[in-house]
């Protein structure tokens, strides 16, 4: 593939493989400057290798990742200082009065427990803010 990739000129290329050896089924190539990655993007996308049809996209920088909102930007809560008693059904009974959960995470530690924090991701942004609203001061 780096063969394939060389008259793009990639400062480097990246092809990730799973524990066993075996590829993942796509790669990153990186390039010295926005223009060139556009360029190689124009270049790639769509285009034949092996029978395969490729898609090309830019990949965020690291940059955009911290300015840009995430997806669930104002849907995703974190609850702290959690008793080690609650249980994910507790924590599902608690925020479901507030609205619809779209995820409910409740992170363990090697040994099974819970480590004490939950992420708890609502449909919908009011609902967010009215379980934060109502639970902010709550022991």
């Amino acid at each position: 593939l780096e063969r394939h990739f060389a008259s793009l000129a990639p400062r480097a290329v990246s092809l990730p493989a799973s524990a066993d050896g075996r590829r993942k089924g796509y790669g990153f190539l990186e390039f010295d400057t926005p223009q060139q990655a556009a360029r190689a993007r124009d270049a790639i996308d769509r285009a034949s290798l092996h029978d395969h049809r490729l898609q090309a996209h830019l990949a965020d920088s690291a940059r955009d990742k911290h300015t840009r909102p995430a997806s669930t930007s104002g849907r995703k809560l974190v609850v702290r200082n959690l008793a080690f008693a609650a249980t994910l059904n507790d924590l599902r009974r608690l925020f479901a009065t507030f609205g619809h959960l779209h995820a409910l995470r409740l992170p363990k530690r090697f040994d099974g427990r819970h480590r004490g924090f939950a992420f708890v991701t609502f449909a919908a942004k009011p609902d967010a803010r009215r379980a934060l609203d109502a639970l902010k001061n709550a022991h």
